[in-house]
Protein backbone atom coordinates (compact mmCIF):
# COMPACT_ATOMS: atom_id res chain seq x y z
CA UNK A 1 0.00 0.00 0.00
CA UNK A 2 1.91 3.18 -1.23
CA UNK A 3 0.89 6.40 -0.16
CA UNK A 4 2.43 9.87 -0.29
CA UNK A 5 1.04 11.60 3.23
CA UNK A 6 3.38 14.39 4.44
CA UNK A 7 4.63 13.80 7.86
CA UNK A 8 6.55 17.38 8.67
CA UNK A 9 8.81 17.98 5.50
CA UNK A 10 8.73 13.42 4.98
CA UNK A 11 6.50 11.60 3.06
CA UNK A 12 5.03 8.08 4.55
CA UNK A 13 6.38 5.68 1.46
CA UNK A 14 4.60 2.57 2.93
CA UNK A 15 1.94 2.33 5.56
CA UNK A 16 1.40 -1.28 5.15
CA UNK A 17 5.19 -2.33 6.25
CA UNK A 18 5.09 0.70 9.16
CA UNK A 19 1.59 -0.42 10.67
CA UNK A 20 2.63 -4.52 10.24
CA UNK A 21 6.44 -3.57 11.87
CA UNK A 22 4.62 -2.16 14.78
CA UNK A 23 1.85 -4.62 15.14
CA UNK A 24 5.35 -7.38 15.12
CA UNK A 25 7.00 -5.88 17.32
CA UNK A 26 3.39 -5.19 19.74
CA UNK A 27 2.98 -8.81 19.98
CA UNK A 28 6.63 -9.53 20.99
CA UNK A 29 6.43 -6.73 23.93
CA UNK A 30 9.28 -4.80 22.45
CA UNK A 31 10.02 -0.78 22.92
CA UNK A 32 11.50 0.46 19.64
CA UNK A 33 15.14 0.47 21.94
CA UNK A 34 14.13 -2.96 22.67
CA UNK A 35 13.98 -4.28 19.26
CA UNK A 36 17.04 -2.41 18.59
CA UNK A 37 18.44 -4.40 21.14
CA UNK A 38 17.03 -7.42 20.58
CA UNK A 39 18.73 -7.19 16.91
CA UNK A 40 22.36 -6.90 18.76
CA UNK A 41 22.13 -3.19 17.23
CA UNK A 42 22.41 -4.37 13.90
CA UNK A 43 19.39 -2.42 13.21
CA UNK A 44 19.77 1.03 15.10
CA UNK A 45 16.60 2.51 17.00
CA UNK A 46 16.55 5.40 14.57
CA UNK A 47 16.17 3.68 11.23
CA UNK A 48 13.38 1.67 13.34
CA UNK A 49 11.30 4.92 14.22
CA UNK A 50 11.69 5.96 10.85
CA UNK A 51 10.33 2.53 9.13
CA UNK A 52 7.89 2.71 11.47
CA UNK A 53 6.50 5.96 10.67
CA UNK A 54 6.39 4.98 7.15
CA UNK A 55 9.79 7.53 5.88
CA UNK A 56 11.98 4.88 5.07
CA UNK A 57 12.05 1.17 3.91
CA UNK A 58 14.67 -1.03 4.96
CA UNK A 59 17.45 -2.90 2.75
CA UNK A 60 17.31 -6.62 2.40
CA UNK A 61 19.60 -7.26 4.89
CA UNK A 62 17.83 -5.42 7.65
CA UNK A 63 14.39 -6.55 6.59
CA UNK A 64 15.90 -10.45 7.45
CA UNK A 65 17.16 -9.33 10.61
CA UNK A 66 13.79 -7.67 11.76
CA UNK A 67 11.77 -10.19 10.06
CA UNK A 68 14.04 -13.06 12.53
CA UNK A 69 13.98 -10.99 15.53
CA UNK A 70 10.35 -10.81 15.74
CA UNK A 71 9.58 -14.17 14.46
CA UNK A 72 7.40 -13.36 11.23
CA UNK A 73 8.04 -14.16 8.08
CA UNK A 74 9.17 -11.31 5.58
CA UNK A 75 5.86 -11.65 3.68
CA UNK A 76 4.14 -11.01 7.11
CA UNK A 77 5.10 -7.17 6.55
CA UNK A 78 3.63 -6.59 3.01
CA UNK A 79 0.02 -8.24 4.02
CA UNK A 80 -2.54 -6.66 2.86
CA UNK A 81 -4.34 -4.33 5.52
CA UNK A 82 -8.22 -4.96 4.19
CA UNK A 83 -10.92 -3.63 6.83
CA UNK A 84 -9.90 -5.57 9.64
CA UNK A 85 -8.14 -2.84 11.38
CA UNK A 86 -10.99 -0.63 11.04
CA UNK A 87 -13.47 -3.11 12.14
CA UNK A 88 -11.95 -5.15 14.72
CA UNK A 89 -14.18 -4.72 17.93
CA UNK A 90 -13.45 -6.60 21.16
CA UNK A 91 -14.03 -5.78 25.07
CA UNK A 92 -11.57 -4.65 27.59
CA UNK A 93 -8.89 -6.87 28.82
CA UNK A 94 -9.57 -6.33 32.24
CA UNK A 95 -6.87 -8.28 33.97
CA UNK A 96 -4.42 -6.96 31.70
CA UNK A 97 -2.46 -3.52 32.00
CA UNK A 98 -0.54 -1.24 29.56
CA UNK A 99 2.57 -3.09 27.89
CA UNK A 100 1.07 -6.60 28.51
CA UNK A 101 -2.56 -5.25 26.88
CA UNK A 102 -1.05 -4.31 24.41
CA UNK A 103 0.68 -6.67 23.34
CA UNK A 104 -2.43 -9.27 23.64
CA UNK A 105 -4.25 -6.96 21.71
CA UNK A 106 -2.19 -7.00 18.90
CA UNK A 107 -1.93 -11.02 19.00
CA UNK A 108 -5.46 -10.64 18.86
CA UNK A 109 -5.67 -8.70 15.98
CA UNK A 110 -3.44 -11.25 13.96
CA UNK A 111 -5.16 -14.11 14.92
CA UNK A 112 -8.51 -12.52 13.88
CA UNK A 113 -6.80 -11.45 10.59
CA UNK A 114 -5.86 -15.04 10.20
CA UNK A 115 -8.55 -16.92 11.09
CA UNK A 116 -10.44 -14.90 7.84
CA UNK A 117 -7.72 -15.31 5.59
CA UNK A 118 -7.59 -19.42 6.29
CA UNK A 119 -12.13 -18.88 5.52
CA UNK A 120 -11.58 -17.15 1.87
CA UNK A 121 -8.31 -19.71 1.35
CA UNK A 122 -10.80 -22.86 2.16
CA UNK A 123 -13.72 -20.78 0.14
CA UNK A 124 -16.26 -21.61 2.67
CA UNK A 125 -18.23 -19.33 4.77
CA UNK A 126 -20.64 -20.50 7.47
CA UNK A 127 -23.04 -17.12 8.86
CA UNK A 128 -23.53 -16.78 12.39
CA UNK A 129 -27.14 -16.67 13.65
CA UNK A 130 -28.22 -15.62 17.38
CA UNK A 131 -31.30 -17.96 17.97
CA UNK A 132 -32.25 -16.68 21.18
CA UNK A 133 -34.75 -13.87 22.43
CA UNK A 134 -33.89 -10.40 22.46
CA UNK A 135 -35.51 -9.38 26.16
CA UNK A 136 -33.11 -8.25 28.64
CA UNK A 137 -31.41 -10.56 30.94
CA UNK A 138 -31.03 -9.16 34.97
CA UNK A 139 -30.59 -12.30 36.78
CA UNK A 140 -28.46 -15.49 36.94
CA UNK A 141 -31.86 -17.73 36.44
CA UNK A 142 -32.70 -15.89 33.63
CA UNK A 143 -28.87 -16.62 32.06
CA UNK A 144 -29.34 -20.48 32.40
CA UNK A 145 -32.64 -20.04 31.16
CA UNK A 146 -31.23 -18.60 28.41
CA UNK A 147 -28.29 -21.35 27.78
CA UNK A 148 -31.23 -24.42 27.73
CA UNK A 149 -32.68 -22.48 25.41
CA UNK A 150 -29.26 -22.27 23.23
CA UNK A 151 -29.52 -26.24 23.66
CA UNK A 152 -32.84 -26.85 22.47
CA UNK A 153 -32.52 -24.59 19.05
CA UNK A 154 -28.63 -26.18 18.04
CA UNK A 155 -30.52 -29.42 19.28
CA UNK A 156 -28.07 -30.36 21.50
CA UNK A 157 -29.96 -32.35 24.45
CA UNK A 158 -28.18 -33.03 27.43
CA UNK A 159 -25.66 -34.58 26.71
CA UNK A 160 -21.82 -33.64 27.20
CA UNK A 161 -20.34 -31.30 24.06
CA UNK A 162 -17.59 -33.25 22.85
CA UNK A 163 -15.89 -30.43 21.54
CA UNK A 164 -16.24 -27.11 21.97
CA UNK A 165 -14.46 -25.21 19.21
CA UNK A 166 -15.67 -27.93 16.43
CA UNK A 167 -19.34 -26.79 17.76
CA UNK A 168 -18.43 -23.15 17.64
CA UNK A 169 -17.03 -23.26 14.68
CA UNK A 170 -19.93 -25.47 13.26
CA UNK A 171 -21.93 -22.56 14.03
CA UNK A 172 -20.12 -19.59 12.43
CA UNK A 173 -17.91 -18.47 15.22
CA UNK A 174 -14.28 -18.29 14.54
CA UNK A 175 -11.89 -19.54 17.06
CA UNK A 176 -8.31 -19.38 17.37
CA UNK A 177 -5.56 -19.56 19.97
CA UNK A 178 -2.59 -17.96 21.40
CA UNK A 179 0.24 -18.20 23.77
CA UNK A 180 -0.23 -14.89 25.46
CA UNK A 181 0.22 -13.55 28.94
CA UNK A 182 -0.22 -15.50 32.00
CA UNK A 183 -3.49 -13.57 33.08
CA UNK A 184 -5.27 -14.02 29.57
CA UNK A 185 -7.46 -16.63 29.42
CA UNK A 186 -9.80 -15.73 26.47
CA UNK A 187 -11.17 -12.98 24.66
CA UNK A 188 -14.09 -12.27 21.89
CA UNK A 189 -15.32 -9.87 20.13
CA UNK A 190 -16.55 -9.30 16.14
CA UNK A 191 -14.68 -8.54 13.06
CA UNK A 192 -17.61 -6.60 11.31
CA UNK A 193 -20.56 -8.92 11.66
CA UNK A 194 -18.38 -12.10 12.08
CA UNK A 195 -17.87 -13.68 15.75
CA UNK A 196 -14.52 -14.80 17.02
CA UNK A 197 -13.15 -15.62 19.99
CA UNK A 198 -9.16 -16.27 21.04
CA UNK A 199 -8.27 -19.01 23.75
CA UNK A 200 -5.44 -18.90 25.61
CA UNK A 201 -3.28 -22.14 24.05
CA UNK A 202 -1.72 -23.61 27.06
CA UNK A 203 -3.83 -24.26 29.72
CA UNK A 204 -6.06 -27.41 31.37
CA UNK A 205 -9.11 -28.42 28.83
CA UNK A 206 -11.52 -27.96 31.60
CA UNK A 207 -10.72 -23.94 31.95
CA UNK A 208 -10.51 -23.89 28.09
CA UNK A 209 -13.99 -25.53 27.87
CA UNK A 210 -15.53 -22.97 30.45
CA UNK A 211 -13.62 -20.10 28.77
CA UNK A 212 -14.69 -21.01 25.37
CA UNK A 213 -18.41 -21.05 26.73
CA UNK A 214 -17.96 -18.06 28.74
CA UNK A 215 -16.69 -15.77 25.86
CA UNK A 216 -20.09 -17.42 23.59
CA UNK A 217 -22.17 -15.80 26.07
CA UNK A 218 -20.77 -12.72 25.57
CA UNK A 219 -21.29 -12.67 22.03
CA UNK A 220 -24.53 -13.92 22.88
CA UNK A 221 -26.04 -11.90 25.80
CA UNK A 222 -23.95 -8.56 25.94
CA UNK A 223 -26.74 -6.55 24.07
CA UNK A 224 -29.63 -7.48 26.69
CA UNK A 225 -27.18 -6.94 29.82
CA UNK A 226 -28.38 -3.58 30.97
CA UNK A 227 -25.61 -1.35 31.43
CA UNK A 228 -26.07 -0.82 34.92
CA UNK A 229 -24.71 -4.18 35.49
CA UNK A 230 -21.22 -4.36 34.86
CA UNK A 231 -17.98 -5.86 36.77
CA UNK A 232 -18.02 -9.03 38.78
CA UNK A 233 -21.96 -8.70 38.72
CA UNK A 234 -22.02 -8.94 34.71
CA UNK A 235 -19.54 -11.45 34.76
CA UNK A 236 -21.24 -13.32 36.77
CA UNK A 237 -24.62 -13.87 34.80
CA UNK A 238 -22.37 -15.22 31.91
CA UNK A 239 -20.18 -17.38 34.10
CA UNK A 240 -24.12 -18.61 34.93
CA UNK A 241 -24.77 -19.02 31.20
CA UNK A 242 -21.65 -20.89 30.66
CA UNK A 243 -22.02 -23.97 33.59
CA UNK A 244 -25.63 -24.37 32.54
CA UNK A 245 -24.87 -24.22 28.68
CA UNK A 246 -22.00 -26.70 29.44
CA UNK A 247 -23.39 -28.81 32.27
CA UNK A 248 -27.54 -28.34 32.21
CA UNK A 249 -29.11 -28.50 35.70
CA UNK A 250 -31.06 -31.58 35.37
CA UNK A 251 -27.52 -33.73 34.27
CA UNK A 252 -25.97 -32.02 37.07
CA UNK A 253 -29.10 -33.26 39.50
CA UNK A 254 -28.94 -36.51 38.23
CA UNK A 255 -24.90 -36.71 38.90
CA UNK A 256 -24.45 -34.86 42.23
CA UNK A 257 -27.55 -35.25 44.07
CA UNK A 258 -29.88 -32.18 44.75
CA UNK A 259 -29.01 -30.66 48.00
CA UNK A 260 -24.88 -30.54 47.62
CA UNK A 261 -23.26 -27.97 49.55
CA UNK A 262 -19.44 -28.67 47.82
CA UNK A 263 -17.91 -30.80 45.58
CA UNK A 264 -13.58 -32.31 45.96
CA UNK A 265 -11.69 -34.26 43.91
Amino acid sequence: MLCNVNMGDEKVINSTFAIRLKQARTMKGFSLRELAEATGDAVSYNAISRYENGVMMPESGNLTVLARTLGQPTDFFFRPLGGIVQSLAFRKLARLKGKAEDTVRAQIQDAAERLLEVEDLVGETKSFNNPLSKTAITSEAEARAEAADLRREWQLGLEAIPTMVALLEDKGVKVAELEAAEDFSGVSGWIGAVPFIVLQKNVPIARKRFTAAHELGHLLLDSRIPETIEGKAREDLIDSFAGAFLIPAQVAIAQLGASRTGLSI
